[in-house]
């Protein structure tokens, strides 16, 4: 026989073997197995929207901080300038 038909004739005892299994389990069993299933893609969707809610909030609290400290920073240029007979102030931290 030749290495397709193998595959076919393979194919088609582990479909015939997933039939007769499936064709012997009762109303209940295909309850529970049901509740299996959806209780793990349930699990696995919760845990997508827990990833995507987590990398959200991290963007938007780099953002409110990035906007804070460029706050802060004109804020310092702004009291540096008015100090009597200072041109230029040095921003301490990693300023401009």
């Amino acid at each position: 026989m030749s290495q397709t038909a193998d595959k076919v004739m393979s194919a088609a005892s582990y479909a015939g073997g997933a039939v007769s299994v499936a064709a012997g389990l009762t109303l209940t069993e295909w309850g529970v197995i049901v509740g299996i299933v959806t209780a793990l893609l349930t699990f696995l969707a919760n845990q997508l929207w827990q990833v995507r809610k987590y990398r959200m909030e991290l963007r938007m609290q780099e953002t409110a901080d990035a906007r804070a400290q460029r706050i802060h920073d004109l804020e310092v240029q702004r009291l540096c300038r008015q100090l009597p007979g200072s041109n230029t102030c040095e921003l301490q931290g990693g300023g401009e």
